[in-house]
């Protein structure tokens, strides 16, 4: 680029509007005529949707979890024992939102010409990224990055079993999601370098700011602690419409993880998601399945002087 952002040159034409839709179905290939197949312009057409709103859409995640699990109210009509996250058989003691960087080579950013006016806006910036954080009470870190697919790091996670809707199944059986759990951040190379964390959960603003989101919504009064944590993450004024979505987001991540809750449908989600990787034809040779082939890490029990119990 004439900035010198290294990027993949995607040219929109926006001189005239263009229907993808043709007799019901997606005519994907009147959007991009020059795809090497349908699978790969859809696939490019996913990494375009996926792009953007990194930071309100993760808010919005991390204030459910922590309104319908967390506060002072949570399960409170309930006479059920309240629900809270693990990671194996350690507890999570704190959760939040980090950013940083991610490992992106240029081939794999994109960048969108307009033919309309000869403008070029960058897509995504691998150096303002953000993920969730979770840390066990053993003090050991998790990362769930939901926003690799769009640097075409295409790691999925099947539906089946955790969205009993089967209108959802039919248009969406994989969603992007990059889990580095204990497993993979042993056998895999860094993909995050972070600059700065901030819990949500023990985060006493934000608990206040939730206080009344079993109503299914953020009010007004609600709204400055939510504003002032995007702000502090990303170093900016966040726009009117990452406030926007951030708010209209809690609220529907509540509801949806409320009734979740409610109905114990977490104890009918299979023991580990099933995963996949949304990879390029001829991406995944032999040797590069061998490589995803990660295994346990062994771990070396030391040996104690005294006697242990389990509680």
């Amino acid at each position: 680029m004439p900035d010198g952002w290294e990027a993949k040159l995607v040219m929109v034409d926006d001189r005239s509007p263009c229907d993808i839709y043709k007799a019901g179905d997606a005519n994907i290939m009147q959007w991009f005529e020059k795809a090497y197949s349908e699978a790969g312009a859809i696939k490019f057409c996913q990494r375009i949707i996926h792009e953007g709103y990194v930071l309100p859409i993760l808010t919005s995640i991390a204030l459910a979890v922590l309104a319908e699990m967390y506060t002072t109210t949570s399960g409170a009509q309930s006479k059920q024992r309240r629900v809270r996250l693990k990671y194996r058989s350690s507890p999570i003691a704190d959760f939040g939102i980090a950013k940083g960087s991610a490992v992106v080579t240029g081939e794999d950013k994109l960048a969108y010409y307009r033919m309309s006016d000869g403008s070029i806006t960058h897509g995504q910036d691998p150096d303002d990224h953000y993920w969730l954080y979770f840390t066990t009470i053993r003090g050991e870190d998790l990362i769930l990055d939901l926003s690799m697919f769009t640097f075409n790091m295409c790691s999925m996670v099947h539906l089946k079993g955790y969205v009993d809707i089967p209108e959802i199944q039919h248009i969406i059986a994989v969603v992007p999601a990059y889990f580095q759990e204990r497993v993979v951040r042993i056998n895999t190379p860094p993909l995050h370098k972070e600059r700065m964390r901030i819990s949500v959960l023990r985060n006493n603003a934000l608990h206040d700011a939730i206080v009344h989101t079993h109503h299914r919504t953020i009010y007004p009064e609600d709204e400055a602690p939510i504003i002032s944590f995007m702000e502090k993450l990303a170093g900016r004024k966040v726009t009117a419409a990452e406030k926007k979505l951030a708010f209209a987001l809690t609220a529907d991540h509540c509801e949806a993880l409320g009734e979740t809750l409610k109905e114990r449908r977490w104890t009918k989600y299979p023991a580990a998601p099933l995963l996949a990787i949304d990879s390029d034809p001829g991406e995944m040779d032999p040797e590069a399945i061998a490589r995803f082939n990660m295994k346990e890490p062994k771990v070396k029990k030391k040996k104690s002087k005294t006697n242990t119990v389990s509680v």
